[in-house]
């Protein structure tokens, strides 16, 4: 097949030579007579054809990189559900993938030891799927050598060795393993709602929405991005919001924002420390956190309730009066409000039930996975090489609270 092109020249080249031999047959029919129908014929690319039939299809030969590198991620998802009022959480889990961008020139063979083999976490290795790179083999000979040698010193020493994943990787990006992990429902949450009340002041014709949230992941480590989505639609169709006077926001950490549209606030916070709570004496522990905004952020946003009277009354003054009516500054809200919302059905649904949580943070794992080593070894080139690994956990698309 690949040698059907070669075939083909020789084909012409003999036609050639016929035709001048001939002289007078130099018409299409002779040329049909001599070559070849080939149009089923597939032709495969001389490099393609090597990476089929080659025992690693993955990589090729021949890469060269002006500066070896390669770059290891470990990325976590935490998918988190819970019903705030009842306490009950109805999904705990991480997703987690381990991604990589190889730069190394030619064959290289990578070392890495992961804590989760090395300590043979069950979860880990019976909801996990490597890149077709890496061979299971190696990763199920593990255990077997593990309870061959485990009477002997030595050979314990040789299985802690062997606990390790072998493997030449492919060139560019691509995904060496995913796994998925259940946490114990006991386990706390990364960043969680430590408050949520809708508090009424009927008396006042005010109503305040009061958030208080909290992380719980390491204090060396901080959040590089923290949202926390606050759903207002159950409110505005309980109670009757006058958008006409002023909105009030206070909070101790970041900035809240008003999205008119899709009846939410949205709280941003941005950077906020990691924070452990103790078993031991609980209660002097929330309490010496309560006003840190560096462990517990707290929010309260306060809305004006549509006042009758008042309103009534202000209509009669202006038919009297003989001022003008006080120049108001700014957007009309009650407008705009109004503009959006007349054309839309108003009926609460699901998700005007969560509050979404967005988080991002660097340095850290909520399953605990380490990369004990990573060692890059070429013997024909000999190069140095520049690997780097890199930890992040961030928050799945569902991640919230059912207030």
């Amino acid at each position: 097949m690949v040698n059907n092109k070669e075939n083909r020249g020789i084909n012409v080249v003999e036609t050639v030579k016929e035709t001048l031999r001939n002289k007078n047959d130099t018409g299409k029919e002779a040329a049909n007579d001599e070559l070849p129908n080939d149009g089923n014929d597939l032709y495969i690319n001389g490099d393609i054809a090597k990476t089929i039939i080659m025992p690693i299809s993955w990589r090729t030969k021949g890469i060269h990189y002006a500066k070896n590198e390669f770059f290891l991620d470990v990325i976590e998802r935490v998918q988190y559900l819970m019903d705030f009022e009842k306490g009950v959480i109805r999904k705990n889990l991480i997703h987690g993938e381990i991604v990589c961008r190889c730069y190394l020139s030619g064959m290289p063979k990578l070392k890495i030891s992961i804590n989760k083999i090395l300590n043979r976490d069950p979860q880990f290795m019976s909801n996990s799927s490597f890149h077709q790179c890496v061979s299971l083999d190696s990763i199920n000979t593990i255990e077997k050598d593990e309870e061959k040698n485990s009477d002997d010193d030595a050979g314990l020493q040789a299985a802690t060795d062997a606990r390790e994943i072998e493997f030449i990787p492919p060139d560019g990006e691509f995904v060496l393993c995913q796994y998925e992990l259940k946490r114990h429902v006991k386990d706390a949450p990364m960043v969680r709602l430590k408050d949520f009340e809708i508090k009424p002041k009927l008396k006042k014709f005010k109503i305040q929405i009061v958030t208080k949230i909290q992380t719980n992941f390491k204090p060396t480590n901080s959040t590089s991005k923290l949202n926390v989505r606050i759903p207002l639609t159950k409110v505005f169709q309980e109670y009757k919001i006058d958008l006409s006077k002023q909105i009030r926001f206070k909070a101790n950490i970041g900035k809240v924002v008003f999205n008119l549209s899709d009846d939410f606030l949205l709280w941003e916070i941005q950077t906020m420390k990691g924070h452990r709570e103790h078993s031991t004496n609980k209660s002097s522990q929330y309490n010496s956190d309560e006003d840190d905004p560096n462990t517990c952020a707290s929010m309260v946003a306060e809305f004006p309730l549509f006042n009758q009277e008042e309103y009534d009354r202000l209509q009669e003054e202006m038919k009297t009066s003989m001022n003008p009516p006080p120049l108001r500054t700014g957007p009309r809200l009650e407008e705009l409000y109004r503009q959006v919302h007349d054309q839309q059905t108003s009926h609460v649904t699901p998700r005007d039930k969560l509050v979404n949580i967005d988080f991002e943070i660097p340095y850290c794992t909520c399953s605990g996975l380490k990369v004990e080593y990573l060692k890059v070894e070429e013997p024909q080139l000999q190069y140095q090489s520049f690997p780097w690994v890199r930890y992040k956990t961030v928050s799945d698309e569902e991640y919230a609270y059912i207030v």
